[in-house]
């Protein structure tokens, strides 16, 4: 049994929960967790990922993890715009974090805000037009609470 944060994950049973609630991992999604919860704080390479969660040496697709890791995401509870779970480490590979960033709201204290959860309109957010039961997953958008959106009047300019 692995526990990090609040996710543990049973490998024999292949079963997997968020606190006291069970997550239902599809059987890549759990090989996904599994090799990144196996190893807290260490940074996992995608070459390492490609190998021991789909058997192979070459990439089927490059977006093949990053559609896997969106869907865990999801399922955890991980916002993907201020992780606490999974990080993603630019140029390297992913992390499960051990314990949430300091000052992340997952981490709790003082001035600690719940993180607002990801709605996702399936009806809408489909980039190929509406969603239909168990098509175009992979296509749909993350759509911030309206409470996290920001216009672009207010967006930092970055020189």
């Amino acid at each position: 049994m692995y526990s990090v944060q609040d996710v543990s994950l049973d490998p024999e049973t292949r079963r997997a929960w968020k606190g006291d609630d069970e997550i239902t991992f599809s059987r890549k999604e759990f090989d996904l967790v599994l090799a990144l919860i196996s190893r807290p704080g260490e940074i996992v390479t995608r070459e390492q990922l490609m190998r021991e969660v789909w058997h192979t040496s070459f990439w089927t697709s490059s977006k093949t993890i990053d559609v896997h890791l969106g869907w865990v995401r999801r399922k955890i509870g991980d916002n993907p715009r201020r992780p606490h779970l999974i990080t993603t480490i630019r140029g390297k590979g992913l992390r499960f974090e051990p314990q949430p960033p300091p000052g992340h709201p997952a981490a709790g204290g003082e001035g600690a805000q719940p993180v607002a959860p990801i709605v996702i309109d399936v009806a809408t957010d489909c980039a190929d037009g509406p969603a239909v039961p168990g098509v175009g997953a992979p296509e749909m958008a993350y759509r911030a609470p309206e409470a996290d959106r920001v216009s672009a009047a207010e967006r930092p300019v970055v020189a």
